[in-house]
């Protein structure tokens, strides 16, 4: 049986089937070439494109199994694929982020409600503490006023017992120089005697008491005497004038190192190791004893500073107080390490002057001498009697 064939008009080619040529014309790109060419009006070329890459089919199946091999499609498939992972982890992260925010958000108000109620309480026991300390400085305060008014009454009481006592002493002083001078008197209206050998030695052994009451002036007699001084004494007396006080104490301390020979012209008699006696100005007698005695010194008055802080701390004297006597100790330190003439050797030669001079005349009041007509009289006799 022969079989049937179909040809195409345009290109030729030969199909057992009809509708294999029909598909043909309607899908092989060179044929329908051909049928533009032979301005085939009546043909219609329907183009099915890719979307992802530059091919067209003129059939839907061809384009369809195009797809599952596109390059271009499968790489723009994983680009899409890419950025919704991309997508995904970012808003991952975000919420992470987000949530983490969060709990930074609760931990640091709890944090900090944690720690304004840490801080409440901190203040609120520092108040207490302030408000206790308050109360236990103004307690204290109290008893230290308290303290100070029974000082004070203490001091009063004291200051009125030391006027009496001055006072008395006074009376006493004056009715023995009455008495002296009055004893004086008689001897000097006495008939006159002749002085026998006897009489002159009596007036000779009565001097020669004197003479011995003085100690020679040495080193170690000035470190005895000063030695004697106690550090203490400097601040509570006259009106806690430390300087008045230094003054006098020291002045009583070497007065038995000297007699007073001219208290019109500062001069002094001292008595060296071998019984000899020379004649010494006074402001030269009181620097020569502060030289040797420097030591001795420094450390009364150092003892005198501590004292004074002691009774600083303990309440007994006032802040202003204190300052002004440190004040008058840091100055006679500074005299006496100064180891030439100045206000404070000035002061103790004047008051050695006065001390000396009446204690000579008292001691020279005991003595009975015949024919001596007043006490400067008898100084004189003495004092020629020394040299």
């Amino acid at each position: 049986m022969h079989k049937m064939s179909y040809s195409c008009e345009f290109c030729k080619k030969v199909y057992t089937t009809i509708s294999s040529l029909n598909y043909h014309k309607k899908s092989a790109k060179f044929c329908l070439e051909l049928q533009k060419q032979s301005n085939n009006e009546n043909i219609e070329i329907k183009q099915h494109n890719c979307e992802y890459c530059d091919k067209s089919f003129t059939q839907k199946t061809p384009l369809l199994n195009h797809l599952i091999i596109c390059n271009v499609k499968s790489y723009k498939d994983k680009i899409d694929n890419k950025i919704e992972e991309l997508k995904e982890e970012y808003e991952r992260k975000i919420n992470d982020l987000k949530i983490n925010n969060e709990n930074l958000l609760f931990e640091f108000k709890v944090e900090n409600k944690l720690k304004d109620e840490k801080y409440s309480s901190e203040l609120k026991l520092k108040d207490e503490q302030i408000k206790l300390k308050e109360e236990k400085y103004m307690s204290e305060l109290k008893l230290k006023d308290e303290q100070l008014k029974l000082k004070d009454e203490q001091l009063k009481l004291k200051d009125e017992i030391i006027l009496k006592l001055e006072k008395k002493l006074d009376e006493n002083e004056s009715r023995l120089i009455k008495n002296n001078e009055k004893l004086t008197n008689e001897l000097i209206n006495r008939p006159q005697q002749v002085v026998n050998n006897s009489n002159t030695n009596n007036y000779t052994l009565q001097f020669n008491k004197l003479k011995d009451q003085m100690l020679p002036f040495t080193e170690l007699n000035i470190k005895d005497c000063i030695k004697k001084i106690n550090g203490n004494t400097l601040i509570y007396y006259n009106d806690n004038d430390v300087n008045l006080n230094f003054i006098g104490y020291f002045v009583k301390a070497v007065k038995v190192l000297t007699f007073c020979t001219d208290s019109s012209r500062g001069a002094l008699i001292i008595k060296d190791e071998d019984g000899n006696h020379s004649k010494v100005v006074a402001s030269e007698f009181v620097l020569k004893c502060l030289e040797k005695s420097r030591k001795e010194c420094i450390e009364i008055l150092d003892k005198a500073r501590q004292f004074l802080e002691d009774e600083e701390k303990d309440g007994n004297i006032s802040i202003s107080e204190y300052a002004k006597c440190n004040n008058m100790l840091t100055s006679i330190k500074a005299h006496i390490l100064q180891g030439t003439p100045n206000d404070l050797t000035k002061s103790i030669s004047n008051t050695l002057i006065k001390n000396v001079d009446k204690i000579m005349k008292n001691l020279l009041q005991s003595v009975t001498f015949q024919n001596v007509h007043n006490i400067t009289e008898l100084k004189n006799l003495f004092l020629q009697y020394l040299l």
